[in-house]
């Protein structure tokens, strides 16, 4: 939930989840761009909490989901109402989730 915008090669991780062939991956809480392009920003936490800033992924939604095709089907997508759409220049960020089974 929420761990993969946070990983330095995200597609890396995803090919190692999928290599575990488990029955069912579920993808929840990740952050997406309606854009062709994908985005790394910096989160900023805000000083009462701590001070710190981490590189996150917005992930473009198709070229996530074909990294799952060769070994799994996509049975849901769905909303996280995780937290509120953002403006990443004009191109808007969303959290999203997909539940997949293995073929």
């Amino acid at each position: 939930s929420s761990v993969l915008p946070y990983l330095e090669e995200p597609y890396k991780w995803i090919d190692k989840f999928i290599a575990y062939d488990f029955e069912f991956i579920i993808i929840d809480r990740t952050a997406f761009i309606e854009d062709d392009q994908e985005r790394i920003t910096v989160q900023i936490v805000p000083e009462e909490v701590y001070k710190a800033s981490y590189p996150a992924w917005f992930f473009n939604k198709k070229i996530f989901l074909k990294a799952f095709e060769k070994k799994y089907t996509l049975l849901s997508a769905f909303d996280s109402d995780y937290a509120a759409p953002v403006d990443l220049d004009g191109k808007k960020g969303y959290w999203g989730g997909f539940v997949f089974k293995k073929k």
